[in-house]
């Protein structure tokens, strides 16, 4: 009899061991699946950088605008020379007249004289003189800039009504001399080896004509309707400087292969541009 008892301990303890076997391994059931929940999640991070795409190709597009100065710093030798011949011919002159260059037996600079001139004045034609003797490789101009009428190039600032009477039949040819004229008002008249600069121009007006009326005495009878930036362009006043292409055409013009006398065809040979 007790071994009967005993045997049915045995045997629910058996069950019992078994049974909390198989509720533990039901409980571990539910905790696996967990970190698979979690894995859409991840997924669902990844969704957004399919629609962050286009932020990349609005970076690009917005890189476009860079390269528009590439269609104006394209400028060509034929430009150039273009530009040029413009201000070489440009006037109705036949010939080139430019500075003889300097050389041993004309070892001097050509010197410039102001009369009636002020200090911005001197100023202007200083930096000026700086600027053409880096440009030209044959003749240069004195920095000694001279007062009075003393000077090979001379400068005179006159009255309105001074500058109405100087008259423009000069000993040279007709196409060498020129009067500048703005809204019907004589601004500079050149003449000869002479530059008349209405005294009542003021400002960037002043420092505009007068270098204009010096450059024009340097040979430079023609102007520009194609560059605004040029202190040759027809329509321009207030232009103050050389730009890119009128310091090239200063090359050009004072460079070692050019002379004064030239005919449009001996330059257009120089300048490699076909007849």
């Amino acid at each position: 009899m007790k071994f009967i008892q005993i045997t049915i301990c045995a045997a629910v303890l058996i069950f019992l061991v078994l049974c909390s076997g198989c509720t533990t391994s039901q409980e571990k059931v539910p905790v696996v699946p967990s970190p698979t929940v979690a894995e859409p999640t991840t997924v669902a991070t990844i969704i957004p950088s399919a629609t962050a795409s286009p932020i990349p190709n609005n970076n690009l597009n917005t890189l476009n605008p860079t390269a528009i100065p590439t269609t104006f710093v394209g400028i060509s030798s034929l430009d150039i020379n273009h530009h040029f011949m413009d201000l070489a011919f440009g006037g109705g002159n036949v010939y080139l007249e430019r500075l003889p260059a300097s050389t041993v037996q004309n070892d001097y600079p050509t010197t410039i004289s102001v009369s009636n001139g002020n200090s911005a004045d001197i100023k202007v034609i200083e930096k000026f003189i700086t600027e053409f003797n880096d440009l030209s490789a044959s003749a240069k101009l004195s920095e000694n800039i001279k007062e009075g009428v003393t000077g090979e190039i001379q400068i005179k600032f006159i009255s309105p009504e001074g500058l109405k009477a100087v008259d423009m039949a000069g000993k040279s040819s007709g196409w060498l001399n020129k009067e500048f004229k703005n809204n019907g008002v004589t601004k500079v008249k050149v003449k000869d080896q002479t530059i008349y600069i209405n005294s009542d121009l003021q400002g960037t007006e002043r420092q505009h004509y007068l270098l204009l009326g010096l450059l024009f005495e340097l040979g430079f009878k023609g102007s520009s309707l194609k560059y605004p930036d040029s202190i040759f362009f027809e329509e321009g006043t207030d232009t103050t400087s050389l730009s890119k292409l009128d310091s090239k055409a200063v090359q050009i013009m004072y460079g070692l292969g050019m002379f004064n006398g030239m005919t449009v065809d001996d330059v257009k040979k120089k300048v490699f541009i076909s007849t």
